[in-house]
């Protein structure tokens, strides 16, 4: 099972205790794409995805990165909706507010087309980088959509239906891979409006192996039944994964539950946050679940 740090770039001293960590794969850095570019106009900053590679490579490890948009766009990208944190209540946090553009909007689409298409000319064929997640429009670049009054009635003013959103991801999913040929895509899984079927006979033709499906929050108390998401991926031949719903602290349970549930449950990739594995009580556990 492949175990990678997931937490912002790591300073010189994590990276000197990370390079000498047994059972550690690799890195996961995140950052948005307004992050990389604060217009949505302006010129793309590569900068992040530089260091995270460089620091990867200087330890011999593999490089996992996300470039989220959804809440992460440029905050001048017209057409953003705002809506009440309760609208987005998993996690082990809960935002006072989200603010994040309508799928559907023209101006959005257009913007990730060029924003994927920038990436991947920059990154594809870096040997460092083993993962590529695909984001979309929604929070943290994952497959959620709410459920609350305000959501839906978004949706219905701008026609956004099961049908269409499958639409969208289908399209988002295939750039990626014309752009990231060289590596492996990630899907943060969830099953908003009840297309993560139709989702993942999509992908199947894109091809199995150019796909890790991963649902985040895995945790001590999980189950990875047939009828889960994780479930439902490797029934189609997917490999699996996930990222543990927040470090120890934060209510994740027993790390060591945690793992062996992944274990039990075939997971190839487990991302772990960075405090539990800069954690030296936590090193003998990464060695031993760690590949």
């Amino acid at each position: 099972m492949q175990l990678f740090s997931f937490g912002p770039l790591p300073s010189k001293a994590d990276l000197a205790y990370l390079a000498k960590l047994k059972g550690l794969a690799g890195i996961s850095v995140t950052t948005t794409a307004g992050a990389m570019q604060k217009s949505y106009k302006g010129p793309i900053s590569f900068q992040i995805y530089d260091q995270a590679s460089a620091a990867a490579k200087s330890i011999s490890k593999q490089l996992y990165f996300r470039a989220h948009f959804g809440d992460g766009c440029p905050k001048d990208l017209p057409g953003q909706v705002t809506l009440p944190g309760s609208c987005y209540s998993s996690g082990p946090t809960q935002p006072k507010s989200v603010t994040l553009p309508f799928p559907t909007d023209p101006v959005y689409q257009t913007y990730v087309d060029g924003f994927i298409a920038a990436l991947g000319a920059h990154c594809n064929g870096d040997p460092t980088l083993a993962y590529q997640s695909a984001c979309g429009p929604s929070r943290q670049g994952e497959d959620v959509e709410p459920t609350c009054p305000e959501w839906l009635a978004l949706c219905t003013k701008n026609g956004l239906t099961a049908p269409r959103l499958l639409s969208i991801w289908e399209h988002d999913f295939a750039l990626y891979r014309k752009y990231f040929p060289a590596h492996i895509t990630t899907f943060g899984m969830e099953n908003p409006m009840g297309i993560l079927a139709g989702q993942l006979a999509y992908l199947k033709t894109l091809g199995v192996a150019n796909f890790l499906c991963q649902q985040n929050g895995l945790r001590s108390t999980s189950a990875i039944g047939p009828k889960s998401p994780w479930g439902q991926a490797k029934a189609l031949g997917f490999a699996i994964g996930a990222q543990t719903w927040g470090d120890v602290a934060q209510g994740n349970g027993p790390l060591a539950t945690t793992l062996s549930i992944a274990k039990a449950g075939g997971l190839k990739l487990v991302e772990v946050y960075a405090q539990d594995v800069l954690n030296p009580a936590n090193a003998a556990m990464i060695g031993q679940y760690g590949s």
